[in-house]
């Protein structure tokens, strides 16, 4: 389990017209960032990535499962992207896994790229041996299934929000749990 406070005030300015927030009732795009190291770390530590390294030694081919938003927030169903997009940003850039963009939780929304690219097989127009070659797609091995609670404390005219966002790493063959974690945050105003 991680833990870590943040401020609900923010200190960093850029320009004449960055005003300072107190806003304990979300979570911003850089704190979704340190989430995703937070994650990322986590699954390094435990090895995960090494028990299900693809071909060859390669990266570990992930899917973005579903995400349950189980706050009274709506923000956070609407900032999914924000979070989904630190989340790939940062396991892809570990170089230890890979997203198939091709497949995903509900909700997901496929990338047309990736599922037409296989119409270009057979065409006159295109070099064959730049076209993946049918059955060369890797499925993923993993899904990263996530989940966010919000509890408030109140304590006199202090308002605390601790969000605890829990992560699995789920076997897609064998629907095992083979990674979890839950990351606190805590933000007061």
């Amino acid at each position: 389990m991680t833990m870590a406070a943040f401020p609900g005030c923010a200190q960093n300015r850029t320009g004449s017209q960055m005003k300072s927030i107190n806003n304990a009732k979300t979570l911003s795009a850089a704190e979704w960032d340190q989430f995703a190291n937070w994650m990322k770390n986590s699954m390094i530590q435990t090895g995960v990535f090494n028990r299900y390294e693809g071909p060859n030694g390669g990266p570990t081919v992930i899917a973005i499962a579903d995400w349950e938003n189980n706050t009274s927030v709506p923000a956070f169903t609407r900032d999914k992207t924000v979070m989904e997009n630190a989340i790939r940003k940062t396991l892809v850039n570990s170089g230890k896994a890979v997203v198939n963009r091709d497949v995903g939780g509900t909700g997901a929304k496929a990338d047309s790229l990736t599922q037409n690219i296989g119409e270009l097989r057979g065409s006159a127009e295109y070099d064959q041996s730049t076209v993946p070659d049918l059955g060369s797609a890797k499925a993923p091995a993993l899904g990263l299934f996530m989940q966010i609670n919000r509890i408030p404390v109140q304590d006199g005219r202090t308002t605390q929000y601790d969000y605890a966002v829990n992560c699995q790493l789920i076997d897609l063959k064998t629907k095992y749990s083979v990674w979890e974690d839950q990351f606190l945050m805590s933000k007061q105003f």
